[in-house]
């Protein structure tokens, strides 16, 4: 037998499966997730064009008026509202926030669940946040990567929860209940941006936990499958926007 982090190996064992040396480089490549680090990376780039553009305030950029969403301006036809918006930010404080929430629970989604998945339960999440802000708060001008940030803990809140897990072992899971109840105290935050957010990635965690574990569908069916449901949320936030919100 051989010795292993985790008990023993039997030598037949290693034999069928081989060995991985992993070197420095490679875990430097672990700590360094592509996706989340590509998506903090255009938010931050599309901030400082906002504040140049904007005399050193982002809220008087041409291009946070021009991409932020505003639910007249969907209504005209301007559906791309839907998905720019959660790449602008109002100021540096809401940015940061909104960045150091993404890479800390991003890193770790993206390298459990990988890039697809990852990307399919981000932009659920983005596009649930923008279909429940204009059903609510259709005039309301609203931007921030928030939503799409809290699907992600709710992404994870719905896999677990289907895995039989407790909620309370989602990691971070505070920071949803305290993100859900600061927009009743804190005006300027969109209560239902972040609850969208929430819903979609809840429910999109839930069923890629439920496809792959409960149906055993292979990932690439797997995959197609959520990424009706994506495309779903954005159909849902284009006909909500057209006929002028639910309330």
């Amino acid at each position: 037998m051989t010795q292993a982090s985790v008990g023993f190996h039997c030598p037949e064992c290693l034999k069928r499966q081989g060995q991985r040396v992993i070197n420095a480089r490679d875990l430097g490549q672990q700590s360094r997730p592509p996706l989340t680090s590509l998506l903090i990376g255009i938010s931050v780039v599309l901030f400082v064009l906002q504040m140049a553009t904007g005399g050193g305030r982002s809220i008087n950029s041409e291009l946070t008026a021009n991409f932020l969403l505003f639910g007249p301006f969907v209504q005209l036809g301007e559906f791309w509202l839907i998905l720019t918006s959660g790449f602008l930010h109002n100021d540096p404080i809401h940015l940061g926030f909104n960045m150091f929430l993404l890479w800390m629970i991003g890193k770790g989604v993206e390298q459990q669940l990988g890039r697809i998945q990852f990307a399919l339960l981000y932009f659920s999440s983005l596009f649930a946040a923008s279909a429940f802000v204009l059903a609510f708060n259709f005039e309301a001008p609203t931007l921030g990567a928030s939503g799409a940030v809290l699907g992600m803990f709710g992404g994870v809140a719905g896999l677990m929860l289907m895995r039989g897990r407790s909620l309370k072992e989602v990691p971070g899971y505070q920071l949803i209940l305290l993100n859900l109840f600061l927009p009743l105290v804190i005006p300027g935050i969109s209560f239902w941006g972040h609850l969208g957010g929430v819903v979609g990635g809840f429910i999109t965690g839930a069923l890629l936990a439920l496809l792959s574990d409960k149906a055993r569908m292979s990932p690439p069916t797997t995959y197609a499958v959520v990424a009706l449901v994506m495309i779903g949320w954005f159909g849902v936030a284009a006909v909500i926007g057209l006929s002028g919100g639910l309330v």
